[in-house]
């Protein structure tokens, strides 16, 4: 065998031997015991805890780090729920050594227990949903990070957004499907790449450019929570919701998410990838939600001259009444201003409701305040 032959075949033993070396340490990576959890998480949330890679039966015990100690074999998930917010250090310890990781609580009671409230009669206070983050302050562009520094300072417990997918499967935080009328450019969000988006600045609500940019969706959640819920709309019949609730779980805020399904079709959407989700239906969507061991909203609109849609079946059927006050639904009703008028005969027609969405939540907040609702 000459040189080259005999440098070639070494070289080949040695890259055989460098891939088998590296996939055995992978697979002893994979294999290393630790703690899986989130790394945030809701007040009173059901917090999911595996031991990966810790054998099944064994007897461990683990301290939840809120005083909780738990001691048992490992069936393969524990679940906690943390009653005051904090920073808690869950440590397991087993026959092989102690796991530990970290999650932060938030102030911030879980959807699944807050929505409870509403099935007690005393219970009258009305929830406000900013629409778009929407506030008075018309400089401030929607769907945008400082629109949720004015909804939150404004009070608003629940901030709708709408998430659209760019060309390379970023999703952001837009209504529309073209940049045209929200940023400095123009485009179809679906045919540009994040990147591309990123050149432009998002303009406020007179029109005029500002320095922001649009914020992705995991962005949007993550400046949000531990403060407001958040209502996620235009997630379903884009076949983009598996992708949306990939984030919302990333981010920790699965029990602070309403999900708008729209109609019956949406609603089975939600459920098939989520089936504990904070689903929020329109009327007729609802229909699937019936017997669900939860409490949900239905979504109706009011609307002038004696239009507004029917509840329907609805109320009968377990779920609670939210009621949009919007002006792009009805121009009759002021886009940045609150009809006290309008707002009385909505009670009127709506006399269940127990959450309004609208642009102006600190103005609404103040008359729900005159009537003895917040």
């Amino acid at each position: 065998m000459n040189y080259n032959k005999k440098m070639n075949l070494c070289i080949g033993l040695l890259l055989v031997l460098l891939t088998a070396c590296q996939g055995a340490k992978k697979e002893v990576e994979t294999q290393t015991p630790r703690i899986s959890v989130s790394e945030y998480a809701m007040l009173h949330e059901v917090v999911k805890i595996k031991l990966d890679n810790v054998a099944p039966d064994m007897e461990v015990t683990v301290d939840f780090g809120d005083g909780t100690v738990e001691t048992g074999r490992n069936n393969g998930l524990l679940t906690h729920a943390y009653a005051k917010e904090g920073d808690y250090t869950i440590k397991a310890q087993t026959a092989t050594g102690t796991l530990a990781a970290g999650i932060h609580v938030c102030n911030l009671p879980a959807l699944s227990v807050a929505m409870q409230q509403f099935k007690d009669p005393s219970y009258k206070k009305v929830w406000v949903m900013a629409h778009r983050a929407h506030t008075q302050d018309k400089t401030i562009p929607e769907n945008s990070l400082s629109a949720i520094e004015a909804a939150v300072a404004a009070g608003a417990e629940i901030l709708e957004c709408d998430v659209r997918q760019t060309k390379d499967g970023v999703l952001v935080v837009c209504h529309d499907e073209t940049i045209d009328a929200t940023t400095t450019g123009q485009g179809r969000i679906a045919d540009m790449t994040y990147d591309e988006i990123l050149q432009y600045n998002l303009k406020d609500r007179a029109g005029k450019p500002t320095d922001e940019k649009m914020p992705t969706l995991e962005e949007y959640l993550t400046a949000v929570r531990g403060r407001a819920y958040v209502d996620i709309d235009k997630c379903t019949g884009q076949g983009i919701f598996g992708k949306v609730a990939d984030v919302v779980c990333r981010t920790g805020m699965m029990e602070a998410v309403f999900f708008y399904s729209g109609v019956e079709e949406g609603t089975r959407e939600v459920l098939g990838v989520v089936e504990d989700a904070n689903i929020y239906p329109w009327v007729g969507g609802h229909k699937l939600l019936e017997g669900l061991p939860r409490t949900f909203f239905v979504q109706t609109s009011y609307a002038t001259e004696g239009r507004s849609p029917s509840l329907g079946d609805s109320v009968e059927l377990g779920m609670v009444p939210s009621v949009c006050l919007l002006w792009v639904l009805d121009q009759a009703i002021p886009e940045y201003a609150l009809d006290d008028r309008q707002l009385d005969e909505l009670f009127d027609i709506f006399p269940t409701v127990r959450m309004i969405q609208t642009d102006v939540p600190a103005e609404l907040i103040a008359a729900l305040e005159k009537k003895g609702l917040r």
